[in-house]
Formats: structure tokens, C-alpha cells, sequence
């Protein structure tokens, strides 16, 4: 049995570009983060995020300053595009589904990709599935 967050099934492999549920990625939140304040944290950048870009095409089409959000020499609490810069967990998680690839640019521009933590598998790559 698969975990709730699992890697949507595609016939075709590619990206579906779809959001994640809510309740599929606070399952895999609830799997990584330690109390309820953080959790409750993360699900709420990612209903911010959801919000702002209800498309999650839209926000692959947008500038690329945008999508980075915190722009090279900008402090933290002022990010460029601060609801994407807050949403990069949200954004890695899409990506790790399968349900969404970053294009080259953005992988250098954000400068560093966290990846969470794979408790199930932990010899699984998952770079691939990210570009």
C-alpha cells in the first residue's frame, strides 16, 4: 500500500501539472515535520500558493523573478514574490509526485534545492524526477 502522498500513477509519465490535495500533502508534511505549529505552518504556505496560482500553470509561465521569488541579495522578509518563495517546500513535493518539472533556470536561480527527507525509501533518487 502506497503512501496517501505517493507519485500519482500516468499513463504517459508526464507531468500533470496539477495541484497536490490538501490533504495528500499535509500527509506527507505530518510524516516530516515535528509539532503542530510547524505543520500547520507549511499547509498554510501552500494554501497561499494554491491561492495565488490556482493554475499551477500559470505560475510555470510566469517571469522568471517571479517563480524565484527571493531575488539574489534580498533579505528574507523581503522577497521578491514572496508567496513563491515561501512555497519552494509545496513546490519540491509537486515535483518528487511527478506532477510537476522545474525548468533549468529556475534550479539556478533558487541557488539551493532542499530536498525533504525520504523516510519510506531513503535510497530512492529523486533528483531525477525534479528537472
Amino acid at each position: 500500500m502506497s503512501a496517501p502522498w505517493a507519485r500519482p500513477t500516468r499513463d504517459d509519465g508526464a507531468p500533470s501539472w496539477q495541484h497536490a490535495s490538501a490533504d495528500a500533502y499535509a500527509a506527507f508534511v505530518r510524516a516530516r515535520l515535528d509539532g503542530p505549529t510547524s505543520v500547520s505552518y507549511a499547509l498554510g504556505l501552500r494554501d497561499r500558493f494554491v491561492r495565488a496560482y490556482p493554475d499551477l500553470r500559470g505560475w510555470f509561465h510566469a517571469p522568471l523573478a517571479d517563480r524565484v521569488g527571493r531575488l539574489y541579495g534580498e533579505a528574507n522578509h523581503r522577497a521578491h514574490d514572496d508567496v513563491s518563495y515561501r512555497a519552494r517546500p509545496y513546490l519540491y513535493f509537486l515535483a518528487l509526485r511527478g506532477v510537476a518539472q522545474f525548468d533549468w533556470e529556475w534550479l539556478i536561480a533558487v541557488r539551493e534545492v532542499a530536498l525533504p527527507h525520504e523516510k519510506c525509501n531513503p535510497r530512492r533518487a529523486v533528483a531525477s524526477r525534479i528537472i
